[in-house]
């Protein structure tokens, strides 16, 4: 049986999630994604040709802080039963509270081990959070119940339009760093009102980039089948 994969943010289902990824620093503090608030945007991607390729947009709906070791009783219940195997129970691994037997399990223990992640973020589920290491597990905004009109989707195209997948929108603002390996935030010493503008301001230009190139706003993606075992 195959190993669970987690992916941050996770996408299926009616919700978007997003749990863990760089909440944590190597040192044990948390960074600004584990205090993020409602109407707060992230934009996952990576870099590609020298350019900022966009693979999700998330935008904070409501949140709420879990422990690695209580993730499954809390969370059991309140989200797809997919995301309990594929993120809590293997952060709860992660955290050592249930042992994966394996010597081979457990490497990647020791801190030179930790990957650098833009030289100070922990990686996501990282293999030795210690027992009760929180994190911020986020609820994204639907076209449903969006926050001020803003929503979670990520780039899609119609399968019979693409067959072998297509490539990844491209976005050029003043707000992305193609160069960054980590996060950033693009907001400074803004008052409320007027961060709260320029987040919509900048949801509204990666919206209508993400359109330009000829991409469909993507939500409610149905839930992988997964095998349980019942043995």
């Amino acid at each position: 049986m195959q190993q669970p994969q987690n992916t941050d943010p996770f996408v299926f289902g009616d919700t978007f999630l997003y749990s863990c990824c760089k909440q944590v620093r190597r040192n044990g503090s948390a960074t600004l994604l584990r205090k993020l608030q409602r109407g707060d945007v992230i934009l996952f991607g990576s870099r590609l040709d020298g350019r900022f390729v966009l693979d999700t947009v998330f935008v904070v709906a409501r949140s709420e802080i879990f422990e690695t070791n209580r993730g499954v009783e809390l969370l059991t219940g309140r989200v797809p039963a997919e995301f309990v195997e594929t993120v809590l129970r293997p952060l709860a691994r992660a955290s050592r509270l249930e042992p994966r037997g394996a010597e081979a399990d457990l490497r990647g223990c020791g801190p030179e081990e930790w990957a650098p992640e833009d030289e100070e973020y922990a990686a996501c589920a990282a293999a030795c959070a210690p027992v009760g290491t929180q994190y911020r597990l986020y609820w994204g905004a639907t076209p449903d119940d969006p926050v001020d009109g803003m929503f979670s989707f990520a780039p899609a195209q119609l399968a019979e339009h693409a067959p072998a997948g297509f490539r990844r929108p491209a976005i050029d603002a003043h707000f992305i760093n193609a160069n960054l390996r980590g996060f950033k935030t693009c907001l400074e010493d803004e008052d409320e009102n007027s961060s709260h503008q320029i987040v919509k301001a900048a949801w509204e230009k990666v919206v209508s980039q993400v359109i330009q190139q000829n991409h469909l706003l993507g939500f409610q993606f149905a839930l992988p089948e997964w095998e349980r075992d019942h043995a």
